[in-house]
């Protein structure tokens, strides 16, 4: 199958069928560094408001914030769980993310916070770390957004430690591009007030980019699950919905069509 896609007046071509996908990565990275300002800015809302102690809470259920960890956040936008974990001093907080607006943002969030996190611009699916370097990965609404999910679990699980935890937050938040019922609720839904206020037309583009990446026609946490279990992590354990533990009622019933989901995968 081949895609026809038009981004900022340009036409691009991606055959599914081969794996050579370096002009979308790059049209992702580009998307992303133009939308980092306002992402920053709802990121900030959270870290300012009620919804940072309720991240704090469920990564501190799945991490012990009492030992010294080495802590990976993989695609860190502008920063919020780096910031969060970033903050407690026994933590030796690192940060990746392929977008040079992105770390701009996560840098200036982590100072206004006082945490101490070591920022890097790299591609989620090629790290410059050496293997078995990490204790616990993090990463949040990255997954659905690669076009080699496989190959960055892959990479991932190679800097983890043995015995180190692997903790992902996503959602299939492009999954109404391809499910009528979805898409029917998502523009029901869609003029409810949000915390970001996208420029004019990235809604769109996103839309368009998303038709390109192999997980938006997946059904997760499923596929996220059984390539874990390919790639050989010993324990497993997932949550198909924690709307109710990140978000406040409004952005629950925005956000029920594509549910955030957690995994915990142990190398």
């Amino acid at each position: 199958m081949v895609f026809i896609v038009n981004f900022a007046n340009k036409i691009y071509f991606f055959n599914t069928k081969q794996k050579k996908m370096s002009e979308i990565s790059e049209i992702i990275r580009d998307y992303w560094t133009e939308r980092s300002r306002t992402y920053s800015d709802s990121t900030l809302q959270e870290l300012y408001g009620d919804n940072a102690q309720n991240w704090e809470n469920i990564l501190y259920g799945d991490i012990d914030k009492n030992q010294n960890l080495k802590i990976l956040d993989i695609g860190t936008g502008p920063g919020m769980l780096a910031v969060l974990l970033g903050r407690n001093p026994n933590f030796e907080v690192s940060a990746v993310d392929s977008s040079k607006g992105m770390i701009e943002q996560a840098t200036q969030n982590a100072q206004k916070f006082g945490a101490k996190v070591n920022f890097q611009l790299f591609d989620a699916q090629n790290l410059p770390f050496e293997d078995d370097t990490f204790d616990v990965i993090v990463t949040r609404n990255v997954t659905w957004n690669l076009p080699h999910p496989k190959d960055a679990y892959k990479e991932w699980k190679r800097v983890l430690k043995k015995g180190g935890k692997m903790i992902n937050f996503d959602s299939n938040w492009y999954s109404y591009l391809f499910d009528e019922n979805l898409h029917k609720y998502h523009e029901e839904h869609s003029d409810k007030k949000l915390q970001e206020v996208l420029p004019d037309g990235m809604e769109a583009r996103m839309e368009n980019i998303a038709k390109t990446l192999p997980l938006s026609k997946e059904r997760r946490p499923a596929w996220d699950v059984n390539c874990l279990l390919d790639l050989g992590f010993s324990k497993m354990a997932f949550d198909y919905n924690i709307n109710d533990e990140v978000y406040d009622k409004e952005h629950q019933e925005i956000n029920a069509y594509a549910p955030m989901f957690r995994i915990i995968a142990v190398k």
